[in-house]
């Protein structure tokens, strides 16, 4: 292939190989061919390494890969639940991590309970999580020097934070992210008008944060 004139812009050279590697695909032979399939497919798995590591560094590149969702509903008990289990990977690492969202409703009264990645929410105990395993996530992401994201519009991001204070927030952010991704695929109640149990920013306030 020609190679690309120096102080074209990303579209013009995008634009460029596009034609060229169209016009080897059109004129190759089967073998040509396959290799050239081949790169290709090496240049979105790379691509998409970019984009979750550019998004990492202004949030946390939280990707969700699989999730389901069970709904059930007893007439006589006045009751209505939903069930979401979802499995996503977190910064430019990749990180697998889970989340679940148990919310059953009976005459109006809630009973939540909330598993997400270093913390644990229920209504019998505060919620439970460990610096040390904010941290730990945080490495294994690649997430341990992100920048914390400000949501000044329902969250204030304190001044002068702590270390653990803005592993923390981080965390935050990876929770936030988590559940706006569950949120868009099964909206914020089901068709029983039962939520997930928590709203995006919830995860700061059981953080420490003042919300």
């Amino acid at each position: 292939m020609k190679r690309t004139r120096e102080g074209g812009s990303a579209a013009d050279v995008a634009s460029s190989w596009r034609d060229e590697v169209s016009a080897a695909i059109q004129s190759g032979n089967t073998g040509h061919v396959k290799e050239i399939e081949s790169q290709l497919l090496d240049l979105v798995s790379a691509a998409q390494r970019r984009l979750i590591s550019l998004k990492a560094n202004a949030g946390t590149g939280v990707v969700l890969v699989d999730s389901n969702q069970r709904q059930d509903q007893d007439v006589r008990r006045n009751m209505c639940s939903r069930s979401v289990s979802a499995e996503f990977t977190a910064g430019p690492n990749r990180h697998p991590f889970s989340m679940s969202f148990e919310n059953e409703n009976v005459d109006g009264e809630e009973t939540i309970t909330i598993d997400g990645p270093c913390l644990l929410f229920d209504q019998v105990q505060p919620v439970r999580f460990e610096d040390d395993e904010i941290e730990q996530f945080l490495m294994a992401a690649g997430l341990h020097d992100a920048q914390p994201v400000a949501r000044p519009e329902e969250c204030e991001l304190p001044n002068n934070m702590s270390p653990q204070e803005w592993r923390r927030w981080v965390l935050g952010d990876v929770i936030y992210d988590a559940v706006g991704l569950v949120h868009d695929k099964y909206g914020t109640e089901d068709s029983c008008g039962v939520g997930l149990g928590m709203g995006q920013y919830c995860a700061y306030g059981w953080l420490g944060f003042n919300y």
